[in-house]
C-alpha cells in the first residue's frame, strides 16, 4: 500500500470511529470521552459525570461493547471469508 493509500485509509478510520462515537447513547459517549480522551480515572468520571464508579465502569464497558460489535464495518479491507459449504452426509 502506498503512502497515498495509507492516507486515505487512516482518514477513513478516524472518520467512522468519530461515527461510531457519535451514534452511542449520550452517557456512554460521555463516558467514554472522558475516560479515554480526557485520559480521566474512573473515579475523576463517575465525580464529572456525578455518578457512581460502578456505573462509569459499566457505561464504559457497554460502549466498548457496541464498538467492537460495529468494528468490522469500519474495516474496508477486510474481505470477507468465504462461507465454507457442508458437505450432505450420505445415509
Amino acid at each position: 500500500m502506498d503512502e497515498q493509500a495509507r492516507g486515505e485509509l487512516a482518514d477513513f478510520c478516524a472518520l467512522a470511529v468519530r461515527r461510531a462515537v457519535a451514534a452511542l447513547p449520550l452517557r456512554q459517549r460521555t463516558a467514554l470521552v472522558y475516560r479515554y480522551y480526557s485520559d480521566l480515572s474512573v473515579e475523576q468520571t463517575a465525580e464529572a459525570m456525578g455518578r457512581a464508579t460502578g456505573t462509569v465502569k459499566s457505561l464504559t464497558s457497554q460502549a466498548i461493547a457496541s464498538l467492537r460489535a460495529h468494528a468490522d464495518l469500519l474495516d474496508p479491507t477486510d474481505d470477507p471469508e468465504p462461507i465454507p459449504v457442508q458437505e450432505r452426509s450420505r445415509g
